[in-house]
């Protein structure tokens, strides 16, 4: 859009005085300095939408979010935040429960913490990094 105005502005501004060598019109001069600042905008406004994007991003990696245990599972050994029920936790009937479990990653058959008590974990989270002390 951006891109059509500014060619637009600029052919009109040679449309208004187009022989070599004479001075150019008062018109021309604001219809090039309009382009010149349209481009500069746009390149701006450009710019900013990559730099929201990369903070978003950012943030989105150090927010966890929850993830259901039938897309994947922790890739290694540790506590992390379950979401689990006891019983048929698919129908999604039950009471859930929430709190830390740990993953036992390294085992020959991977399972959740208390999992042979029948605890079935439907999904996790990684923990968030501990408060820091001020210094």
């Amino acid at each position: 859009m951006y891109d059509e105005l500014v060619k637009r502005l600029r052919e009109r501004s040679v449309f208004l005085f187009p022989h070599h060598g004479e001075s150019r019109s008062y018109d021309a001069d604001l219809m090039h300095e309009a382009a010149d600042a349209i481009e500069s905008l746009n390149s701006i406004v450009e710019n900013n939408a990559k730099a929201h994007k990369t903070v978003y991003e950012n943030l989105a990696r150090r927010i966890p979010l929850w993830i259901s245990v039938t897309e994947r599972l922790p890739e290694n050994q540790g506590p992390f935040l379950a979401r689990y029920g006891f019983g048929d936790v698919s129908k999604e009937t039950g009471q859930f429960f929430y709190g830390v479990l740990y993953y036992f990653y390294a085992d020959a058959d991977p399972h959740w913490q208390h999992e042979s008590a029948g605890i079935e974990v439907t999904h996790w989270m990684p923990l968030p990094e501990p408060p820091k002390e001020e210094t």
